[in-house]
């Protein structure tokens, strides 16, 4: 029951870390969905990351009292960067107590890439008019789009590797007796 503890507790500090952005796009989302799903029961894989997004985005909002941001959260173009944190939660499934460092590697890059495919197809169709709704505007989308992803993978690297690290240090390192 600890370790549920734990798990939950670095889910939410990564979600919290989004207070303080280092770079756009370079945030802990993709990694503490893919580290709930490969941890947590199938229930709170989806429910913790998005109860802690859900309140980072809205403390983000509060702290930046930035209008666009709210609008953002309010009429609902949040939401297929939710329905792709959930797509890499279950990315997390395969990953278990057993995971490798290819493993986390090759799934973080997965969830990456969906993440990139799914939130720019979906932004096409919502109420933004940045793009025609051709498939010339959505290679557009995806060409525009580049510059961000290259800093979304250099983050979902970095947090994932941070995060199953940090638990394989937790939860497998054995003590050491140091000699005097």
């Amino acid at each position: 029951m600890k370790k549920v503890y734990i798990l939950i507790a670095l889910v939410v500090l990564a979600a919290l870390s989004r207070l303080f952005p280092v770079h756009n796009n370079f945030t802990p989302v993709a990694a503490l969905a893919l580290f709930s799903g490969a941890f947590l029961s199938r229930r709170l894989a989806f429910v913790v990351p998005v109860i802690a997004m859900l309140a980072a985005d809205i403390l983000m909002g509060l702290k930046n009292s930035d209008p666009i941001y709210m609008e953002y959260l309010t009429k609902g173009q949040f939401l297929p960067v939710y329905a792709a944190m959930l797509l890499t939660a279950a990315i997390g499934f395969g990953l278990n107590n057993k995971f490798s460092v290819q493993q986390v590697l090759g799934r973080t890059v997965a969830a990456s890439l969906a993440f990139f495919l799914l939130t720019n197809f979906a932004y096409l169709y919502q109420d933004l008019s940045l793009y025609p709704r051709t498939f010339n505007g959505l290679m557009l989308s995806y060409y525009n789009a580049i510059p961000f992803y290259k800093w979304t993978l250099v983050g979902d690297l970095f947090y994932s590797s941070l995060m199953f690290g940090t638990w394989y240090f937790i939860a497998y390192r054995k003590p050491v007796a140091v000699k005097a």
